[in-house]
């Protein structure tokens, strides 16, 4: 019998978040997912200089009526024993954003995921296993550091809106243009 993780996590935070509610910031309309996007709805700055980006992976109309897996197949292979697959061996394992990484615009630095900071109430995991059918969402977050504060050609704080880029798995494309919340 095959094992299913359900991951309810991010529904039940996401009310607390206030991510549900927030207007897209940005998505990625084109992933490896037929009739999958992604959306960006949450940019906040959070403690220890760090980012946090909140993602909302949507299925449209286009996606099969069946569902679309969230996760990572595991190859069966050939000569499998049927012990290993009824252990759940070759289940499929969870997707997860801990391969993203965005782009400061201006500098085309670029900054890597980081180990989220699993404490307070902004926090919501950044991997899951689903299926998503016609209709459905999930949120997930991911974290990065925090790019500095870009500067002018004198050394001095720009006034220039900062912006970054995000690159996603699974997105055939960033979602580019995304703006950074303003330092408290």
């Amino acid at each position: 019998m095959r094992k299913s993780l359900i991951c309810l996590g991010g529904l039940l935070l996401s009310g607390a978040l206030g991510l549900a509610q927030q207007a897209s910031l940005g998505s990625a309309e084109i992933t490896t997912w037929p009739g999958i996007k992604y959306e960006v709805i949450r940019l906040q700055r959070i403690a220890g200089d760090r980012l946090l980006v909140g993602i909302k992976l949507v299925a449209t109309d286009h996606a099969p009526k069946s569902g679309t897996l969230i996760g990572v197949k595991v190859p069966v292979p050939s000569g499998a024993s049927p012990e290993d697959i009824q252990l759940g061996r070759y289940d499929p394992k969870p997707f997860s954003l801990a391969t993203s990484k965005i782009t400061e615009e201006k500098t085309g630095q670029e900054y890597a995921a980081v180990p989220p900071l699993a404490t307070g109430p902004q926090y919501i995991p950044g991997e899951i296993i689903t299926t998503l059918v016609p209709g459905r969402s999930e949120i997930l977050t991911v974290q990065f550091p925090l790019p500095p504060p870009p500067v002018d050609a004198s050394g001095a704080p720009s006034r220039e809106k900062q912006t970054v880029s995000l690159f996603l798995p699974n997105a055939k494309d960033p979602i580019a243009k995304i703006p950074l919340p303003p330092a408290n």
